[in-house]
């Protein structure tokens, strides 16, 4: 731009002072400038374009790779139910020709040393990732699969509940996947400080309305609610703060979705309502 005003300025002054007309030049160099900018503005929107491919790439690999881990933990659960099937099948001849015979010592053997034990490993909440089972939403439950693992791999104890089948109606899919892997992200970081770490996650419909709710234990008493949704105020760093950020902008261009907020006795609680829309809308 600054060449381009000096160009401008210098040709004024040939046509004022030396009486040189130059009119047809300016035009060319006014044609030479916006072929010039067209130029840049279709660089960068093809630089973009292939910025948001490589993205949506990436989070495809990411969502393919969530599914893999999401089917191989699966077939696990059923390999171990298969063999606790079997074992029962023993353990219950056992317990019958105890009863048969009034063995009482026969009958707390077989409790003592494997009932209790397959009672305590059925407690397990590993068996909770089999309720995502009700979510008909493939990217949702690649996503939530993929935080239930990660969770896991950090040693939180991560519990799901999704009561019944369902799926994410009254809110662009995108929209709300990307609310829930904000929420996810942060209950993880934030779970992760503490003693006892722990997440849980409920997806629900009540009539016209789905509700997801998602908590998690903090090392804090209680958290300032009305300061954490601002631009970049977080003390976990930027992103964290940003992504509260962008949460509560997205639900604010939803007129139709609420969120609620609380901090009670070190437990982070968020409700993300949403009023289904009548059909046309």
């Amino acid at each position: 731009m600054g060449a381009y005003y000096l160009v401008m300025q210098s040709l004024s002054y040939f046509e004022n002072v030396q009486g040189i007309q130059s009119t047809t030049v300016r035009h060319l160099i006014l044609v030479f400038y916006l072929l010039f900018f067209m130029g840049i503005i279709k660089k960068l929107d093809t630089y973009l374009k292939d910025k948001l491919h490589e993205r949506l790439d990436q989070e495809q690999a990411l969502r393919y790779r969530d599914m893999e881990r999401y089917s191989r933990h699966i077939e696990e659960l059923y390999k171990e139910v298969r063999s606790f099937r079997h074992d029962y099948t023993n353990l219950l001849t056992s317990l019958r020709l105890g009863i048969e015979e009034e063995d009482m010592e026969q009958i707390k053997e077989v409790y003592d040393s494997v009932l209790k034990d397959s009672s305590e490993k059925l407690q397990d909440n590993k068996y909770d990732l089999g309720r995502l089972v009700n979510i008909r939403d493939k990217a949702l439950k690649s996503l939530l699969a993929g935080k239930f693992l990660k969770a896991r791999d950090k040693n939180i104890v991560f519990n799901v509940e999704v009561p019944e089948e369902i799926q994410v109606e009254g809110m662009r899919l995108l929209d709300f996947l990307t609310i829930v892997s904000i929420l996810c992200d942060n209950a993880i970081e934030a779970s992760v400080e503490v003693g006892q770490p722990h997440v849980s996650i409920a997806f629900l419909k009540n009539g016209a309305q789905e509700t997801f709710i998602i908590e998690n234990s903090i090392k804090e008493e209680r958290i300032d609610i009305s300061e954490i949704f601002s631009f970049g105020a977080s003390s976990k760093g930027e992103e964290r703060g940003v992504g509260l950020y962008t949460v509560m902008k997205i639900v604010e261009s939803h007129p139709n979705t609420s969120l609620n907020t609380t901090c009670q006795d070190q437990v982070f609680r968020q409700v993300l309502t949403v009023h289904l829309l009548p059909v046309g809308h």
